[in-house]
């Protein structure tokens, strides 16, 4: 696992568990370099979110956005709407990166903690979405 993503995966987890307590753990993030997607990336990182949803089909993005770090790393953080289990429409965050050509979900979520977090992490990166 990458150092990036095992720092994303912490992050979230960090300010999930701050959130439960009452009060958002500070985590220390650096801003990416903001980097625009091509259409194919863009096409790459909705293909691997879709993969991950339960009705593919019925995905609707919004933003999506992409920084480099000083490694080189691509990271991208964006929203979609899909259907959850009930078949009604609700609004995720997800974040994940970019790395020999495909695109890897760090972490994606519906619940209102989880897409706080996700938003804060890349927000602090200069990806808010």
């Amino acid at each position: 696992m990458s150092k990036l993503r095992v720092v994303a995966i912490t992050s979230v987890a960090l300010l999930v568990a701050g959130c439960g307590a009452g009060q958002l753990t500070e985590v220390q993030l650096q801003p990416l370099q903001s980097l625009p997607l091509s259409a194919d990336q863009i096409t790459m990182v909705q293909n691997a979110v879709k993969f991950s949803l339960q009705d593919p089909g019925a995905a609707q993005f919004g933003t999506i956005k992409g920084g480099k770090d000083q490694d080189g790393k691509v990271v991208v953080c964006g929203l979609v709407n899909a259907k959850n289990n009930f078949g009604g429409f609700t609004g995720m965050t997800f974040t994940g990166e970019i790395n020999s050509g495909t695109f890897k979900v760090a972490a994606m979520g519906d619940i209102a903690d989880v897409s706080l977090a996700i938003q804060q992490v890349c927000g602090k990166q200069g990806l808010l979405v």
